[in-house]
């Protein structure tokens, strides 16, 4: 489904499905109740698309499990097996978490994914300790417009104000200032100048 939303969307229906994400309920990992997965199902339909071939691979970048067929069905058997390789069972939330970016640590617009999938694990007031390599730096300007921004609220508010402006940096950016609410991020990159992390409130 994702080949045709985002993957031949319009800025406009990209950016409003990701806005979605102010309803709490397009959580990463989420499959049911989604509205971001739901309606990248329904676009799916709507253009007619009738079967995926997905892979899923292994830490070693090598091809465990190929899945294809109805594009919800198969995407689900695709989430399951990726559950059975990659998922952990936490038994409480942590006050301090050590996390890598690997593999998506390019940039930190990429290595950001980080925040978003051990966000559910996050005490009030805890720490995280946040490892990438971030060879690119930290993104687009949009990007790094959007994280100079104060509260989660006040990044919404400029999304839907200015609507030229790259929304999946500014969702993005949201999630991570949510994070920020309820913890205290250090991040650690070679490929990030301190003060820049000073200014996204990370050190």
């Amino acid at each position: 489904a994702k080949s045709i939303l985002p993957g031949i969307s319009s800025r406009e229906t990209i950016g409003h499905n990701h806005l979605y994400v102010e309803t709490g309920e397009a959580a990463l990992g989420k499959i049911e109740g989604n509205p971001v997965r739901e309606e990248m199902e329904e676009a799916a339909k709507m253009i007619g698309l009738d079967m995926i071939v997905n892979t899923v691979m292994n830490v070693k970048n090598e091809i465990v499990k190929v899945v294809a067929g109805d594009p919800a069905m198969a995407h689900q058997a695709g989430v399951k097996v990726c559950n059975d390789i990659y998922g952990v069972k936490i038994p409480e939330k942590a006050d301090i978490i050590l996390a890598s970016s690997y593999p998506m640590d390019i940039n930190f617009h990429q290595a950001s994914k980080t925040l978003e999938a051990i966000g559910h694990i996050i005490k009030e007031k805890s720490t995280i300790i946040m490892l990438s390599p971030c060879y690119e730096g930290i993104g687009g300007k949009d990007f790094v417009d959007f994280l100079k921004e104060k509260t989660p609220e006040d990044i919404i508010m400029n999304i839907k104000a200015h609507k030229e402006r790259n929304v999946v940096s500014g969702v993005i950016s949201y999630l991570i200032a949510k994070c920020k609410e309820k913890a205290k991020i250090y991040l650690i990159s070679e490929g990030i100048e301190d003060k820049d992390i000073i200014e996204m409130g990370m050190l």
